[in-house]
């Protein structure tokens, strides 16, 4: 066979397809997606509260509605059972609408390669399984100890967490608590958030600014709950740090929020 006949036999390769970027935001893209994932998340919130009162029937909803009006945050542990079953149903919805938010905008930055930006990797190396229940039993006591004594210089300060009576209130705040809100917690700061600061600006620097970003999303009526979550935070950031996965610190987070979630329905709510 001739030279030419060779060459048109042979198929050309085909052009490679454009790699779309995978990598996390710089500190101005970050601002602007993180912007972008409140106002999507906002909406999908919506999305499942409306579906939530569908599942519970709008009267019962709109009597709820204006129990929960009257009650303050911490003091919805005291309100009628419908109104309970509302707050952890619209809590619920927030958490699967700001993850799923988060997810979206993984999906735009990275394409197939959409856990890159938000480090959404199976754990490997430290810490151990042992490791990450051990780190979870020390921030449950740490906030344990941190409570008591921040209730003897303030008496009043009271948290929201608490676990309903009914069977199926319990069933959903454990769902609302230990595997949604960790979920999407440890997706937008652990994943978006910290990935993103930690390109910018190094390890330490966006260890600390995640933990206090995380702290103060937890701001109570007292302005004192940010105090208690400050260090778990940090030790959830420094796992995501040392493990290279968000999935490492949503384990823990589930662990811990396990681990109060069962205390508060031994012992009675605080």
């Amino acid at each position: 066979m001739s030279d030419m006949q060779i060459a048109e036999t042979v198929t050309p390769p085909a052009a490679a397809a454009p790699v779309r970027e995978a990598r996390p935001y710089g500190i101005i893209g970050l601002i602007l997606s993180f912007i972008g994932i409140c106002l999507l998340g906002a909406v999908l919130m919506a999305v499942g509260a409306g579906i939530w009162a569908l599942v519970v029937g709008l009267d019962g909803v709109q009597t709820a509605m204006a129990g929960l009006s009257r009650v303050e945050l911490n003091d919805i542990r005291n309100a009628s059972h419908d109104t309970q079953m509302v707050f952890y149903g619209i809590t619920a919805a927030s958490f699967v609408g700001f993850g799923l938010a988060t997810l979206a905008f993984a999906r735009l930055r990275g394409g197939r390669d959409w856990r890159v930006p938000i480090a959404w990797h199976e754990p490997t190396g430290w810490p151990s399984g042992k490791g990450i229940a051990l780190l979870a039993v020390l921030a449950l006591a740490y906030l344990v100890v941190a409570g008591f004594g921040i209730k003897l210089v303030y008496p009043q300060f009271r948290t929201w967490f608490f676990v309903p009576s009914s069977a199926a209130g319990m069933i959903l705040s454990f769902v609302t608590v230990v595997i949604l809100a960790p979920w999407a917690e440890e997706l937008i700061f652990r994943g978006w958030i910290y990935t993103s600061l930690r390109r910018s600006f190094g390890m330490w620097a966006a260890v600390i600014v995640t933990a206090v970003i995380f702290a103060l999303v937890h701001m109570d009526p007292t302005r004192l709950y940010p105090l208690l979550i400050f260090i778990p935070g940090l030790m959830l950031t420094i796992i995501r740090e040392k493990n290279g996965s968000a999935r490492a610190s949503f384990y823990a987070h589930a662990a811990y929020n396990g681990l109060a979630w069962f205390i508060v329905l031994l012992v009675g709510n605080p």
